[in-house]
């Protein structure tokens, strides 16, 4: 004869799903802060490289023709497509003083290398 038998493989309890979420929301919170601060620093950094970038954009021109106020359409040709849509925002700007260069980012100045 069969009997009905249970079987023992009942799975999760809804306390130990709640439990298990709530652990891993309290990972992401705490983690959230730190990805985010690597983020913003990512940020910082292709900011300052870009910044060099056109510094030495800037100073090709000026070594090139010898103009030392140079204006933004005049380096678009020693920039690529990238370098050119960045300086055509109104994010980056340049300055030529006394023959040096300063180009100012988002994120302050940072060319050359301060």
């Amino acid at each position: 004869m069969i009997t009905g038998r249970r079987s023992s493989n009942r799975g999760f309890t809804l306390v130990e799903l709640i439990i298990v979420v709530a652990v891993l929301a309290i990972l992401a919170m705490m983690g959230l802060p730190v990805y985010t601060e690597y983020v913003q620093e990512a940020h910082i950094q292709a900011a300052f490289s870009n910044c060099t970038v056109f510094g030495h954009a800037v100073e090709g021109y000026i070594a090139k023709t010898g103009d030392a106020t140079p204006e933004k359409a005049d380096i678009l040709p020693y920039l690529n497509e990238s370098g050119k849509a960045l300086l055509s925002s109104a994010t980056y700007d340049f300055t030529v003083t006394d023959g040096n260069v300063s180009v100012t980012g988002p994120y302050g100045s940072k060319y050359p290398n301060d």
